[in-house]
């Protein structure tokens, strides 16, 4: 098993970690976050690192219980002078597998409120987008979604998705990264071609896999590689209803269909600092392979 001493830049560099990333081949599988519900908050000006220490979210965290199931809540910089209004906020609330999304305009002081029980009280005079492309842009936490996400983001508005420019997102080491909507599955080091890809539901889910970091609706780790393994073999319309982990054995079910996937550890990578001398301090994970699916 390769150790992640042997895969940490030499004592003397300090790359940028998504170009380390792709230099060892980190693999993405099992790194989205995990979630029921992504809340979209419209939030101007800059944002710090945290974003949640912006005044407008300060009573507001990453991960929220709420109503609708564990929520993961992030800002998206608004795109007009409508939603950069100062007298209240923009907000889109997606749910549901597919996911579809929601509108509400609520004062500041309602935000928090909102957030934790939306509801038909604070409904908008606006339909939500049906397909998003929410892409990492936040370059206050890392310099790579900074660059690389915000140049990906003006590029994929040519497209026909509404593109959220959005607050850190996890794995900016794996930067462009983007969640799309609404099939809620996070991808790694987006370029074009695997974006029009992605849209048109094209081509091998085999030959993407590979850049796929999971699906929000499965558990971070073992069950989002073993979801990613799935999908590989079902195909694009695989979507995933119970999901059972069990250390390295996972059950999923989904469509009338069941798989038991057995994992087995792999490498120990680090997690790099961007930019950092010998990128110290780093982290340490455990990659993981698919030694067997079986259909049940």
């Amino acid at each position: 098993m390769t150790g992640d001493r042997e895969l940490k830049p030499a004592p003397e560099a300090a790359p940028r970690c998504s170009d380390w990333s792709r230099s060892i081949s980190l693999d993405p599988r099992g790194t989205a976050f995990s979630a029921e519900t992504v809340t979209f908050i419209a939030t101007p000006g800059a944002w710090p690192k945290p974003v949640f220490e912006h005044s407008l979210l300060r009573e507001l965290s990453s991960q929220m219980e709420t109503t609708s199931g564990p929520t993961r809540v992030l800002a998206f910089k608004p795109e007009t002078e409508d939603e950069d209004d100062v007298n209240d906020v923009l907000v889109y609330v997606y749910a549901g597998r597919p996911m579809r999304g929601r509108a509400y305009r609520v004062r500041p002081q309602d935000l928090a409120r909102m957030v934790a029980a939306p509801n038909d009280r604070w409904r908008a005079d606006r339909p939500a987008p049906e397909r998003v492309l929410a892409v990492c842009t936040q370059g206050s936490h890392d310099v790579c979604c900074g660059t690389d996400g915000t140049r990906f983001a003006t590029d994929a508005e040519t497209r026909e998705v509404t593109v959220f420019r959005v607050s850190h997102t996890g794995g900016h080491r794996f930067a462009p990264t983007a969640l799309f909507l609404p099939d809620g599955r996070m991808w790694a080091h987006m370029d074009m071609d695997l974006l029009d890809r992605i849209m048109r539901r094209s081509g091998d889910p085999a030959d993407l896999v590979h850049r796929c970091r999971g699906s929000i609706f499965a558990p971070r780790g073992p069950g989002q590689i073993a979801e990613c393994a799935v999908f590989a073999r079902h195909g694009w319309n695989w979507q995933s209803e119970i999901i059972e982990v069990d250390d390295n054995e996972v059950v999923l079910t989904g469509g009338g269909r069941s798989y038991r996937v057995t994992l087995d550890e792999n490498r120990t990578v680090p997690t790099i600092a961007c930019r950092a001398q010998g990128g110290e301090p780093a982290k340490s994970a455990t990659e993981f392979v698919v030694s067997s699916i079986i259909e049940l």
